[in-house]
């Protein structure tokens, strides 16, 4: 009997239960996110797809090898990438105001003549900016850990775009995209 009451108080131990949240609240927390991407599904735009045709030179050289499936993303080195433009297509449905989850980073920038440059790293959803970001080269290493609501309303499918120029041979990682979905 005291082995049966042990095993019993072990399993109800081990069960996975809702956050029970504050008691006036409509009930249990939820802590579930849905990824906006996959890591493994990246390919590069073609150039009449690219939302930022302007930012685009006359020739892109991107090959694969330049960006990798590094982490729960990837990491893109711009050694022998002059452009890049991945894209791929919304994994769920993203609503205005959504709350969306975004982790990326960067090594330490610098130009390969030493001089001041400026770097673009974005995602686009269709044709609208998700996240964008404006970085002066040469810059210390820097991430970007952050949860924003969606300036954004899309169905899954939609193509995402991954955007990054840069000047000098840098290391860029995007790890992850994904929104809350709770109800």
């Amino acid at each position: 009997m005291r082995s049966l009451l042990l095993l019993t108080m072990f399993a109800s131990a081990c069960e996975p239960r809702l956050d029970e949240g504050d008691p006036t609240t409509d009930g249990p927390s939820c802590d579930t996110t849905l990824p906006l991407v996959d890591r493994d599904r990246w390919t590069p735009s073609r150039a009449t797809d690219d939302p930022r045709p302007a930012h685009r030179p006359t020739t892109v050289d991107c090959p694969a090898l330049s960006w990798l499936p590094e982490y729960e993303g990837i990491e893109v080195s711009t050694e022998r990438c002059n452009y890049l433009s991945l894209t791929q297509p919304l994994r769920h449905d993203l609503a205005l105001g959504d709350r969306i989850e975004l982790e990326a980073w960067h090594q330490p920038l610098a130009n390969i003549d030493g001089s001041a440059a400026q770097a673009h790293y974005a995602v686009y959803v269709g044709t609208q900016p998700l996240w964008e970001v404006d970085v002066a080269i040469p810059a210390d290493a820097n991430a970007w850990l952050m949860e924003f609501d969606s300036p954004v309303q899309a169905a899954a499918g939609t193509p995402v775009t991954l955007h990054l120029h840069n000047h000098g041979f840098n290391t860029w990682n995007f790890n992850r995209l994904a929104v809350d979905g709770c109800p």
